[in-house]
């Protein structure tokens, strides 16, 4: 019996979505032997890793907080996919961009808030697109995959900003391995009370509509599918902006779940007491 390897011409739906759950399948396994190897219970890891942090109200905004630049991080990682560019290495483009937003961001403390906060935003991009800029000329002068080399310098990020922390950036206040804070006028505005979840949620929500008006009318909105750099490109960008907002709405139902008195009133518009 012969194999022979043919190319498809088109991706069937059912496979469009066994992929992604074939790899999220395959992940826990790689995890799970992991913690076994440590000689600890994968059960128990994963209920630390996907239960415990719903439990309490500051956990659940914290992981939202924590979401909101990854969901913006796996879009850029789709976009670049679609234009040929395989970057492996968004683990250290975002540490980059991190770096030099922290750098721009405690120098704005005179700026005009909305100023600082762009500043701060676009020192982000020019950080992170620096750090894909040096694969991408190794790419295009000597053909080295850029798979490796964006792979390979996710560790120099994390230790360059390992020595800037235990270094020269160190707090002058705590003398903690961490930056001194970004100016309070630089700061996305705040959506809840007493949390650290912010506007960049909101922008996931912009993405999202962007993202699916371009994939909904790609003929009567050309312009809108072409600034988002095509119908191919705007449809992932859509998957990954409404999988932040999924996460969104089942974290707060859940949470509103667990805090009695609440749901209701979320639902009727009225108090218990009025009822």
């Amino acid at each position: 019996m012969r194999l022979q390897f043919v190319n498809r011409t088109e991706r069937s739906v059912a496979r469009t979505a066994l992929v992604p759950l074939i790899a999220v399948v395959l992940t826990l396994l790689v995890t799970a032997a992991a913690v076994i190897g440590a000689g600890a219970n994968p059960l128990s890891a994963f209920h630390r890793i996907f239960v415990t942090p719903l439990t309490r109200r500051s956990s659940i905004l914290e992981v939202l907080v924590s979401a909101t630049p990854l969901i913006f991080t796996g879009t850029a990682v789709a976009i670049a996919f679609r234009a040929g560019y395989y970057s492996i290495g968004a683990e250290g483009q975002l540490l980059a961009g991190a770096m030099a937003s922290t750098f721009v961001g405690v120098r704005v403390g005179s700026w005009p808030g909305p100023l600082a906060v762009i500043a701060v935003i676009v020192a982000g991009a020019i950080g992170g697109m620096l750090w894909a800029v040096v694969p991408a000329l190794l790419r295009v002068r000597f053909g080295t995959d850029e798979v490796v080399t964006t792979l390979l310098l996710n560790p120099v990020a994390t230790l360059v900003v390992s020595g800037l922390l235990n270094g020269p950036w160190r707090n002058t206040v705590t003398k903690y391995p961490e930056s001194d804070p970004i100016a309070g006028n630089a700061h996305l505005p705040r959506l809840l009370e007493r949390s650290r979840l912010h506007l960049g949620f909101i922008l996931a929500v912009i993405v999202a509509i962007v993202s699916g008006l371009a994939i909904w009318k790609p003929v009567q909105l050309q312009e809108l599918t072409a600034l988002m750099g095509g119908f191919e490109i705007a449809r992932r960008v859509h998957f990954f902006a409404m999988v932040g907002l999924v996460v969104f709405l089942v974290v707060h139902v859940a949470y509103a779940l667990t805090v009695k008195g609440v749901l209701a009133p979320m639902v009727t518009g009225r108090s218990e007491a009025s009822q």
